[in-house]
């Protein structure tokens, strides 16, 4: 038995089969579908009554200074009063105090504030004002309004009556003397929303099911936890979502473990905060080909070659070619038509010639035009071949196929590998480590992700919502770089994602250099530690924030995030309340349920590595 096969158990689950070359692969053991039918259940995130989001350890921390902004989050503001009587200070004319926020209260604004902090102090709930005209009502403590409790916030909710009658009914037993049960929901179960970030104020921060798909970017410096949140959204939507999804650039090798469930005990300690426990997902690693590749999990039959039709490559030369100079063929791209399905099963350069010259017996002379064609074609096709990315180079292989047929509900489907494996629910890991370094890597990214769109078109009222993640999203595209088939893909793909029923994940390390279609198409956007100004200027006009938001970018701690939408995020307090807004949100990320190993910085190898030495 294999520990990496849940995608072979998912995919018998969902009672569909995948063909290559006429040869069944992702077939499970008995001994697989007995191991892994614990992770078949639907799961489902639960806030528990009262009980806190946070560690304890997450609650303790100094005394920070927040915004005014942040403290109204709180449900209190600070109020300014005409100083009458009680002034301190010749010319003084106002007075400030925190207070909760109220309709028609008098609240200040956060220029009067320029000279003044507000300290808050998490473990212990509170809020304080200091500066030169604050001032506590009861003690008459001037330069400072002392600790203000927030605690009353955290209490149980006012109970919330439905109609007249309900509060009718309450009364009469009030005045009747009769007792009146008190009641709690003990548990909120949901099972349609994605958890993504717990709040300092202890609010669970959700991505809600929409008709209408989002686009979701991630950014921020390098190591501070992208492609970690990335992780969790992907874990997020295939659990509570149960939407298709290709994940179309893992450029980094950091994402063909998610197989396995991440028992990592800080980790674990984490999601069981809201009842999540660790889980695997049901992933297939594509490798797109080239030479020494290095598979992960080969042995067990869940990675396979990516590669595109020799034919097709032929077909569309100038497509796969573009930009790369080397392999111009001067405008006599179509003579290739005339020897399409002779080329079909050659490996190398020579075979080429001798065809060539086989069917143009004049070209054997030096100085025939022909003959001159075929010497120059010759180490073009030498280069092309090396590459190993099209299928004719990998005839011995059955496991090797650019197309892959599929039956899915009593349908035969056929399509790429990508394709296929998203269509019969299994998340297909394109491994662009290896090939990104080749010449051809971004055309050929090019080339499957408009099959992706094209494929949706096509499937018609059969085609299933789809989300693409894509890591790195800069080695695909990035303004400046070049214009080629990734680039040009890519946006065309932004434009006509949400009419055919395509949502997007990305992460990037500058948003300032995507292009205006995917910025103005990104819904919501969450946003680690990011140093550059003109980098946070960009956020911060692109989402409208105020200039205290724009700033707290640049203290954000790792894995600590702005959660920043126009659009809408669900959230939830400890009570299970729940509430449906826009806005801007900080907070912690939430681990995803399956295991992530991250090349970069090595954070979960660090974890691991500190409990076994804790043990």
């Amino acid at each position: 038995m294999y520990k990496h096969s849940f995608a072979k158990v998912w995919l018998d689950y969902l009672g569909n089969e995948i063909y290559i070359n006429n040869k069944r692969i992702l077939k499970p053991a008995s001994q697989e579908i007995a191991f892994f039918k614990q992770y078949l259940n639907q799961p489902e995130f639960v806030i528990t009554h009262g009980q806190s989001l946070l560690e304890q350890e997450e609650i303790k921390s100094e005394n920070e200074i927040i915004s005014l902004d942040r403290l109204n989050k709180l449900g209190f503001t600070v109020l300014v009063e005409k100083v009458g009587e009680r002034r301190w200070e010749s010319g003084q004319q106002v007075l400030y105090y925190i207070g909760r926020k109220k309709i028609n209260s008098k609240e200040t604004t956060r220029s009067a504030l320029r000279d003044y902090n507000i300290y808050y102090d998490r473990f212990n709930k509170r809020v304080k004002l200091e500066g030169k005209y604050a001032y506590n009502k009861e003690s008459r403590i001037r330069g400072s309004t002392g600790w203000i409790s927030l605690k009353r916030e955290f209490q149980e909710p006012i109970p919330e009556y439905h109609s007249f009658e309900e509060i009718v009914e309450m009364q009469n037993k009030v005045w009747l003397g009769q007792s009146i049960k008190q009641t709690t929901i003990k548990e909120i179960k949901v099972r349609n929303e994605v958890p993504i970030i717990i709040t300092e104020e202890e609010q669970l921060i959700c991505l809600p099911y929409e008709d209408d798909m989002q686009s979701i970017g991630i950014t921020g410096q390098k190591g501070k936890g992208k492609s970690f949140t990335t992780h969790t959204l992907l874990d997020g939507i295939h659990n509570f979502f149960h939407d298709n999804i290709i994940f179309i650039n893992d450029s980094l090798n950091q994402f063909h473990s998610m197989m396995s469930p991440n028992n990592v005990k800080t980790f674990k300690t984490r999601l069981a905060r809201i009842g999540l426990i660790p889980r695997p997902l049901p992933t297939v690693n594509l490798y797109l080909s080239c030479p020494n590749v290095e598979f992960a999990h080969q042995e067990e039959g869940i990675s396979f070659r990516l590669v595109v039709s020799f034919i097709d490559f032929l077909k569309r030369y100038t497509y796969f070619t573009r930009g790369i100079k080397r392999l111009n063929l001067d405008g006599k791209e179509s003579y290739l038509n005339e020897f399409l399905y002779d080329f079909e099963k050659i490996t190398s350069a020579d075979e080429i010639v001798d065809l060539m010259r086989m069917r143009l017996p004049k070209s054997k002379k030096e100085d025939d035009p022909y003959g001159k064609m075929i010497a120059k074609w010759k180490p073009k096709f030498d280069n092309i071949l090396n590459s190993m990315f099209t299928d004719n180079m990998f005839q011995d292989d059955d496991l090797v196929s650019a197309k892959w047929k599929a039956t899915i509900k009593g349908e035969e489907v056929i399509g790429n590998p990508i394709l296929i494996l998203a269509e019969c629910g299994i998340i297909p890991i394109v491994n662009t480590s290896f090939a990104k370094k080749f010449s051809f890597f971004r055309n050929t990214m090019g080339h499957f992700q408009s099959s992706i769109i094209d494929w949706q078109i096509y499937r018609g009222n059969l085609k299933q919502r789809l989300w693409v993640f894509a890591d790195e999203i800069q080695d695909i595209y990035e303004i400046g770089k070049r214009n080629d088939n990734a680039k040009d893909s890519l946006e065309e793909n932004f434009r006509q994602g949400r009419i055919n029923s395509v949502g997007y994940v990305y992460n990037s390390q500058s948003f300032s250099k995507l292009h205006e279609d995917i910025k103005k198409n990104t819904t919501h956007l969450l946003v680690t530690y990011t140093q550059d100004a003109t980098e946070r200027k960009q956020i911060g006009k692109n989402y409208l924030m105020n200039s205290d938001e724009i700033d707290e970018m640049a203290k954000l701690k790792s894995f600590e995030f702005l959660a920043i939408s126009n659009d809408n995020w669900v959230v939830y307090d400890k009570f299970g309340k729940r509430t449906v807004t826009s806005g801007i949100f900080k907070g912690k990320c939430l681990p995803p349920m399956s295991l992530h190993l991250s090349p970069a910085n090595n954070v979960q190898r660090r974890v691991i590595e500190q409990e076994k030495m804790e043990e």
